[in-house]
Parts: structure tokens; C-alpha cells; sequence
């Protein structure tokens, strides 16, 4: 995949990617997208890296304890096979959540390549079923 053009980083997102690049900032393409909560969703990579990553904000007023069940509830779920959602990034310190200092949490997850179906087909609706079955 082509790298995407440099893109401006908000500040809220380069302080938060501190958290997992040091200070070494990503390479940063625009933004591919919209999250559920309505935050972009910023293409990102460590400098020179081959692999992207998504850096995303949690909802505004997303409390701590609630963004650390959210991703161990992932971890558990890679750790029992189903591996459909991406595994949060572990930070620097060890966690999966990053600060920014203005009061917003961040994730980093694996880039995986789609789009969204807004009227799936049947064939994209057994293969979303099949993914999420293991889950119950």
C-alpha cells in the first residue's frame, strides 16, 4: 500500500502519541474515517515502519476504568481466538490507553483495510455472523 501524504496532527493526537512513539513522532495520513464516538480516525505509523495503525479517540467523557474494560475485553477475546476486532497497542508504560492532557483517551489498533456495507449483501452478512458467533 502507498504510503498516504504527511498529514497534520492535531494537538490532542500528538500528545496521546507520545504514549506509544516516545519522541519520535508517526508518520500521519488524513484521516481515513469516523469512529462510532464521531472522532476521526488518523492513519498512523512509527517513522519508517512498514505497518499502519489507527489512532482514535474514546468519546468524550469516556471514564478511564470504562476504556481499560473495553480492551481487555479484546484481549480476552484474542486470547481466546477471535481475532475479527483489532488488539489494542500496548504504550510505552505497558497499558493501551493514552492521555492526551486535556481530559480525551486514545487507542491505537492495527490498520485493517475495508469499508463499512450500509446494506450488506447476504454473503457479507453470513461472513459478519460467522464473526461474530465465537463471541457468544
Amino acid at each position: 500500500m502507498p504510503a498516504p501524504p504527511p498529514h497534520p496532527v492535531p494537538p490532542a493526537a500528538a500528545t496521546a502519541c507520545a504514549a506509544w512513539f516516545g519522541a519520535d513522532p508517526p508518520d500521519v495520513g488524513p484521516p481515513v474515517g469516523t469512529g462510532f464516538s464521531g472522532s476521526a480516525l488518523l492513519r498512523v505509523r512509527p517513522r519508517g515502519g512498514a505497518a499502519w495503525f489507527v489512532l482514535k479517540a474514546f468519546a468524550a467523557g469516556t471514564p478511564l476504568p470504562r476504556a481499560e474494560w473495553v480492551h481487555a475485553l479484546v484481549g480476552h477475546l484474542h486470547d481466546v481466538g477471535v481475532t475479527t476486532v483489532p488488539r489494542p497497542a500496548t504504550t510505552r508504560a505497558g497499558g493501551t490507553v493514552a492521555a492526551d492532557g486535556a481530559g480525551g483517551l486514545w487507542e491505537l489498533v492495527p490498520f485493517v483495510p475495508g469499508a463499512p456495507a450500509a446494506t450488506p449483501r447476504p454473503a457479507q452478512a453470513v461472513r459478519a455472523l460467522e464473526a461474530l458467533a465465537p463471541m457468544h
